[in-house]
């Protein structure tokens, strides 16, 4: 097991255009939130595992091949050859001012991702990968994938079993993956990680505001609160 000095945890997904969702084998990209900033970070040089499950199909080869290809560890990410890989699709288009908006379409609902729960965390390529990373990064959508994944999350940034490092989550805010709009698992997950990162339209919908300062004032727990603002700047808050 290779060490890496980031340890990203989640679910990658094949990217498909949404013409061709349904059909039998789709061209296809390799994405995912814990996934991107996995393969962006070992792009950059910092060694990086990726941690997780893919189906034993077309899509779930592509997905290791692409982390693979750039440079991420992928000896905890975990085929499932009985299940599928969880995919997705984008349309782009325009609201009523005229604002670009983006629909995406899932097809994740019993993925192989959506099987990890605590006990993946003992995995022993998963454990090494966990105990020897500096930081540990995943998000609000890992939760939302499942029960055994909303427990899988919770054990991992609220007991923190077999990690040493940094634990990061950032909110990841996703209105199809919470159907009722409850954001109550996101905000405890939140509070109990060492940093959170929030985009300030997210924070809005999350915890009512998008303000930095009030954002940290809703999350004293985290030792620093990163509140997003598009392309236009992100601001980091410590406890002070």
């Amino acid at each position: 097991m290779t060490t890496a000095w980031i340890a990203c945890l989640g679910e990658p997904l094949a990217l498909v255009d949404a013409a061709d969702l349904d059909a039998p084998e789709p061209a296809m990209h390799a994405g995912g939130a814990e996934a991107n900033v996995a393969a962006g970070t070992a792009a950059l040089g910092t060694p990086t595992a990726f941690l997780g499950r893919v189906g034993g199909d077309a899509e779930g080869r592509r997905i290791v091949e692409h982390l693979r290809a750039h440079g991420v560890a992928t000896e905890a990410l975990e085929v499932d050859a009985t299940a599928f890989t969880g995919r997705y699709a984008k349309t782009e288009g325009v609201d009523e001012a005229g604002e670009p908006v983006t629909t995406s379409t899932y097809r994740r609902a019993g993925s192989a991702a959506a099987a990890m729960e605590p006990g993946f965390l003992a995995r022993p390529a998963v454990a090494a990968a966990l105990a020897g990373a500096r930081i540990v990064h995943t998000s609000g959508i890992t939760a939302a994938l499942s029960p055994g994944c909303a427990a899988l999350t919770r054990t991992l940034l609220r007991d923190r079993t077999g990690v040493s490092g940094t634990v990061t989550f950032d909110v990841n805010w996703r209105e199809q993956l919470w159907p009722d709009g409850d954001p109550s698992l996101v905000i405890e997950l939140a509070r109990s990680a060492d940093v959170v990162l929030v985009g300030a339209d997210e924070a809005e919908r999350v915890l009512g505001t998008g303000s930095p300062a009030a954002v940290r004032a809703l999350l004293p727990e985290p030792r620093t609160v990163v509140v997003k603002d598009g392309a236009l700047r992100a601001v980091a808050i410590d406890r002070a």
